[in-house]
Parts: C-alpha cells; structure tokens; sequence
C-alpha cells in the first residue's frame, strides 16, 4: 500500500477499487491515500454516497455547485458505495458523479463491501449497479481486501484487556 500512496497519480485517470468484507482495512487504506495525496500538494475529497446524495437533493440551482464540488478535486474518494439503498434515485445521483470524473479524467479510489469482480461478471440488464460499475471497470483497478475484520480483532483484544483490568477474565461475555 505503501507503493499505492507514493505513486498515485492524481493527474492519471486510472482510480482504484478497494473491494472485500468489512472491517479488512479499505477506508483505512483509502484515507492513508488522501493523506499521501494531500502531503504531495494536490486536493482530495473523502466522502460517501449518502453525503453525496444529500448535496445532490438540493435546489437545482445549489445541486450544479455541489456536483462541481465533488467533481473539483484532483482525487475523489467515496466511501461504502452500495452500503445504502439502490433506488432509481440515488443510482442517478452515483452515476452522475462516477460519469463526471470519467469524463473529467479524474481518479477516484473506492471502497465497497460488495465483490466487484463478482458483480461485473455477474451483471445482469435489470442490476441497478450495472451501469455504475459498467463505468468504473474502465478506471478502477480492483485490489480485494480478504481476511477477517481488523475492527473485530481490536474489540475482542480490548474486551479482554478490560476483563482482566475488572478481574472478571473467568465470566462470559
């Protein structure tokens, strides 16, 4: 990952889709990259699909400002696409932007829980996803993030450092 923040090119067209289960590391890696993109000089958005709905759903007149503010930065990175619901409505708004900076030339780094090899493979007409990820294929390089949950590891690691501080390693929790 280290090779990833170094040599990252916000200038180049070519994104990154850091795919696999959650808790493996992908949003830690993606801010690693916003911050080696920073430190190099260049701007970097990190948001998610929720928030990029919310500025879309403005007036019309404030959702063409914010859609040139997502589009603006040298680097976009959008947290936990498909976490919310796929409804006509919000796929319009996450094409809008993937198309934006397809067309624009810009990367994007990814991160999502959904299997991105197995989604283009498996694509179907009627997939909402489809034609989001039709377009992110082109630009994304797939990196799968396997192994288990980081996030699960630390908690049952403090769980049982603070039964021990409570003396209560015996009992079930």
């Amino acid at each position: 990952m280290q090779g990833i923040c170094r040599d990252l090119d916000p200038k180049d067209p070519e994104g990154l889709v850091l795919y696999g289960k959650r808790g493996t590391g992908k949003s830690f890696h993606a801010s690693c990259i916003a911050n080696a993109v920073i430190e190099r000089g260049f701007s970097c958005l990190v948001t998610d699909i929720k928030q990029v709905v919310n500025l879309m759903e403005s007036s019309f007149e404030k959702r063409s400002g914010n859609l040139e503010r997502i589009l603006a930065p040298d680097l976009l990175i959008l947290e936990d696409l498909g976490a919310q619901r796929s409804t006509e409505y919000v796929m319009e708004h996450v094409y809008d932007v993937i198309d934006g900076r397809y067309k624009a030339g810009k990367p994007m780094v990814i991160t999502t829980n959904f299997d991105f090899r197995e989604r283009i493979l498996n694509a179907t007409a009627d997939d909402p996803w489809g034609r989001v990820f039709d377009r992110i294929v082109e630009v994304g390089f797939p990196v799968k993030y396997d192994g288990n949950s980081r996030r699960r590891e630390i908690g049952m690691k403090n769980r049982k450092d603070f039964k021990r501080k409570l003396g209560i390693e015996g009992i079930e929790s």
